[in-house]
């Protein structure tokens, strides 16, 4: 997700006006290359409000995480806590 928290708006915003709409499904590569974009990300908190005004609208809200290697699973340092690439 490397659209801002404004551009992801103006497109999720008029899915919440349909009244048949009951899921909201976001597909993003974001969670295993870059987490801080919910995290600490200059507009990190505009993004959680906005998936918490989803789903106090009774929305469902899935956030579709695409990985393409198990490496993209392990944590900063690897598993034993060993340097990246290590």
């Amino acid at each position: 997700m490397v659209m801002s928290t404004e551009v992801l708006r103006r497109h999720v915003e008029p899915l919440l006006e349909i009244e048949s709409v009951q899921s909201i499904r976001i597909g993003t590569k974001s969670l295993a290359f870059w987490s801080y974009r919910f995290l600490t990300d200059r507009d990190a908190d505009d993004v959680l409000r906005l998936f918490e005004k989803v789903v106090a609208s009774g929305r469902h809200l899935a956030l579709m995480a695409h990985f393409t290697h198990p490496q993209e699973l392990r944590p900063p340092g690897g598993a034993r806590g060993d340097a990246p690439g290590a």
